[in-house]
């Protein structure tokens, strides 16, 4: 690019896109997902981290039918911007200090989130546990969700018209199943924590629900993944106060390993399907054997599988997840999830 931008002029490019696009500029239809992190902080203090959140809200959402601001028009704009996406292009961006490139992308981003936020209507979703607290998540949007009157008043009187009325009149409804109504007395202008704690908290409860709701267990493990990412966060402010927030990272994976094994056990009852054991790895791998598969799944120990009656199982990835479904008491099918 011959002219090199700077954060205000392509937030400048972004709300006469949003003018011509109007509704369609973060179109969906009553149905969103957030996410954000986990922080640095988190991903330190698991053992055997690899899934982002983005990672595990795109399963959701896809799930749920829900949009992300990555699905949007808007969206789609910055991550492709100039051909590399907003954060690279700082990156690049001459005309802009080391220290100040991460802080002109996120500016980018912040503003997109706020009008992001204040097009929605209907049900919102969320995977933020373990979220960063300097992240856009934080200091935008959940001011955002909680007092879109004043968030209004924040952007360019240009497209102000286009947010200041939800669509057809409708306003976010719930936030994990959460009324809003409830989630603003959580919420002062001065401290944002109470209302996060109530988000992240609502978010396992419904992940948690869903799994056995599906009887699936790569959701059951995203719902631990959230769990561990929450107590962590928390780890530094009620370690003292409350033991489970002291735990170490190999105490929670043993843990983890015990509850999985569980979930599994109440999966297979009934079924002509045995568990044969459970443990953690040092590191998550997969193994294939004849008449057995034993799928590692990342982040959360080996799940060894016998299909007895003779059931044929194929060859697994090595990042397979197995969702067991043994609804018929002498049936019970393995689902390959890639």
């Amino acid at each position: 690019m011959a002219d090199w931008l700077d954060a205000n002029a392509i937030i400048a490019r972004i709300d006469e896109l949003v003018l011509q696009l109007g509704d369609d500029a973060f179109a969906h239809q009553g149905r969103a997902h957030l996410y954000s992190g986990p922080s640095r902080f988190v991903r330190k203090h698991i053992q055997g981290f690899q899934d982002t959140n983005h990672d595990r809200a795109r399963r959701r959402a896809d799930k749920a039918k829900a949009a992300l601001i990555d699905d949007t028009l808007i969206g789609q704009y910055l991550i492709n911007f100039d051909g590399v996406g907003v954060y690279e292009y700082m990156e690049a961006n001459p005309l802009v200090r080391p220290e100040q490139k991460a802080v002109e992308a996120t500016k980018v981003w912040g503003h997109v989130s706020r009008l992001f936020i204040l097009s929605l209507w209907g049900d919102v979703t969320t995977t933020v546990c373990g979220a960063d607290r300097e992240g856009v998540y934080y200091t935008t949007e959940i001011p955002t969700f909680a007092a879109p009157e004043q968030a209004v008043l924040t952007i360019p009187e240009l497209i102000q018209a286009l947010f200041a009325r939800r669509k057809d009149g409708k306003e976010i409804e719930t936030i994990n199943v959460v009324p809003m109504k409830k989630f603003r007395l959580f919420y002062t202008p001065e401290h944002y924590e109470d209302a996060h704690r109530l988000i992240s908290l609502a978010e396992q409860r419904l992940d948690l629900t869903g799994a056995r709701r599906d009887q699936s267990l790569e959701d059951f493990l995203d719902f631990h993944t959230g769990r561990e990412q929450y107590r962590v966060d928390r780890y530094e402010i009620l370690r003292d106060m409350r033991p489970v927030y002291g735990h170490t990272k190999e105490e929670r994976a043993k843990e983890r390993s015990v509850e999985v094994r569980d979930f599994v056990g109440s999966l297979l009852e009934g079924s002509r399907v045995s568990l044969e054991g459970l443990e953690v790895p040092k590191a998550p791998s997969f193994r294939g054997y004849s008449t057995t598969r034993t799928a590692h799944a990342p982040n959360w120990g080996r799940v060894g599988i016998r299909v007895k009656s003779g059931h044929k199982v194929g060859g697994l990835p090595s990042r397979a997840r197995l969702v067991i479904s043994a609804t018929m008491p002498r049936l019970a099918r393995l689902s390959i999830l890639l």
